[in-house]
């Protein structure tokens, strides 16, 4: 959490609530946000926490910035995770036509399933 929280942060409110987060979202790794906060006013909070701008990008990843700019100057291998914090489901040039899935997809999916 160290790297997360090693960003400048102008409102120091937004640096502790993030440090909560992080501690609630550790302690039950693979939850939901709702089941990781203690209540409601907890999870509104975070909610909250994540639409503020400054907080949730620019600050949190150049912390993220700096720790993976330091690992890379070291000797060895590096794992360097990719940012998810905001997904983009919108291209910048439009498909000219994506197509249609098929009808009858018995044997479609197959190839993509978990089998147990």
């Amino acid at each position: 959490m160290e790297y997360e929280l090693g960003g400048d942060f102008s409102d120091q409110r937004l640096k502790a609530r993030l440090g909560t987060l992080l501690g609630d979202l550790s302690q039950r790794i693979g939850g939901t946000l709702p089941m990781a906060c203690h209540d409601w006013t907890e999870t509104k909070a975070d909610y909250r926490s994540f639409s503020n701008r400054e907080s949730m990008r620019g600050i949190v990843l150049a912390g993220n910035f700096a720790a993976i700019t330091r690992f890379g100057e070291t000797s060895g291998t590096v794992l360097a995770l990719h940012d998810t914090i905001e997904f983009k489901f919108q291209r910048n040039t439009p498909l000219a036509r994506a197509g249609c899935l098929p009808t009858d997809c018995s044997g479609w999916f197959s190839s993509y399933r978990h089998r147990d």
